[in-house]
């Protein structure tokens, strides 16, 4: 993902998406052969991640982002709806993680390779359409 020039009230969200493609990338380029304590130290890694950072992001986005979005006519865009979508799976995933048990290798896989697709469609759609959107004074608004 090439690096954009974001409006400085999303270039914080901008920055935490730095994060999530380092844990989406150690997610989805475990090994096969990885084994169970490996796995759960992968797992373990990336609850800690939401916990301290992942589960906040996605709130600020759909309680501060997304209503600004909705004001200007924007909420049923096809880029919002599928970031909605993803929030949801991804959260479903990191509480199937929480959970005890060895993680499956799948499940890492499919929750990293999500949560790349994630960061690109919010860098590469969701953030131009909301520059492009909210006129300036709106963005200014944006408290994150």
């Amino acid at each position: 993902m090439r690096r954009l020039k974001r409006h400085a009230r999303l270039a914080p969200l901008s920055r935490h998406h730095t994060e999530a493609l380092i844990e989406g990338k150690a997610l989805r380029d475990l090994p096969a052969d990885a084994d169970e304590v490996r796995r759960r130290a992968a797992a373990d890694r990336f609850v800690a991640f939401w916990r301290a950072d992942g589960a906040a992001h996605f709130r600020v986005e759909e309680d501060v982002l997304l209503p600004w979005l909705a004001r200007y006519g924007r909420s049923e865009e096809p880029c919002v709806v599928r970031m909605l979508l993803d929030h949801a799976a991804i959260r479903g995933m990191a509480l199937e993680l929480s959970e005890a048990g060895p993680p499956r290798l799948e499940l890492l896989h499919r929750l990293g390779d999500r949560l790349m697709e994630h960061v690109r469609l919010e860098e590469e759609q969701v953030f131009p359409l909301t520059e492009a959107t909210l006129p300036e004074e709106a963005l200014a608004r944006l408290a994150f």
